[in-house]
C-alpha cells in the first residue's frame, strides 16, 4: 500500500463494520470495528494494472433507481462566444441602444444574448449612459456597456 500511495494510485476498498466480543468476567459483551478491506491484488498494486484505472473506475455501481442529489447545472454563458446564426446585431445599433435594450432585459439569457451582440457590434466598450449596476430606479451616470450589461444581469433572478 506505500508503493500505491508515493506513486498516487488509488486503491479500491470497502469500509465495513464488523461485530466483535469481548469476553471479561464471565460476560460477552459485543463491541463495533471498523474494518477497511483492500479490493486490490498486490499483483494489480505491482504490475501497474491500477495506474491506468481512473477514479471512477473503481467505484462500485450506483444501486438500482438511485437519483442524483441535483439535476445538472446548466453551462455558465460564455459571453465571449460569438452570436449564433441568425442573432446579428442591427448594424445600426449604437451602444446605447443596446444600453436600453438591456435595461429592459427581463431574463439572464436576453442579457447574454444582447451582450454577444454589442461585442460582435464592437460597441461593448463604449460608454452608455444609464442607470448603474444596471438597476431602473437608480439615477443615470456613464458607464462602459460591458459592465452596464454585467450589473444587469448579476440583477436578474438566477436560471432565466
Amino acid at each position: 500500500m506505500t508503493a500505491a500511495r508515493e506513486r498516487g494510485i488509488w486503491l479500491p476498498a470497502m469500509l465495513r463494520i464488523e461485530i466483535r466480543e469481548r469476553v471479561a468476567d464471565g460476560r460477552t459483551t459485543e463491541f463495533p470495528v471498523p474494518v477497511l478491506d483492500v479490493l486490490a491484488t498486490l499483483r494489480q498494486i505491482i504490475t501497474g494494472e491500477l495506474d491506468q484505472t481512473g477514479l471512477a473506475q473503481l467505484l462500485p455501481p450506483p444501486p438500482p433507481g438511485a437519483r442524483r442529489a441535483l439535476p445538472p447545472a446548466p453551462p455558465p454563458a460564455d459571453l465571449d462566444a460569438a452570436p449564433a446564426p441568425g442573432d446579428w446585431p442591427d448594424p445600426s445599433s449604437s451602444a446605447q441602444d443596446f444600453a436600453d435594450q438591456i435595461l429592459a432585459a427581463v431574463t439572464r439569457a436576453e442579457v447574454t444574448r444582447l451582450a454577444r451582440q454589442a461585442k460582435a457590434a464592437g460597441v461593448a466598450d463604449d460608454v452608455v449612459f444609464g442607470p448603474p449596476a444596471g438597476d431602473p430606479a437608480a439615477a443615470h451616470i456613464e458607464q462602459f456597456l460591458s459592465e452596464f450589461g454585467n450589473a444587469r444581469w448579476s440583477l436578474l433572478p438566477a436560471g432565466t
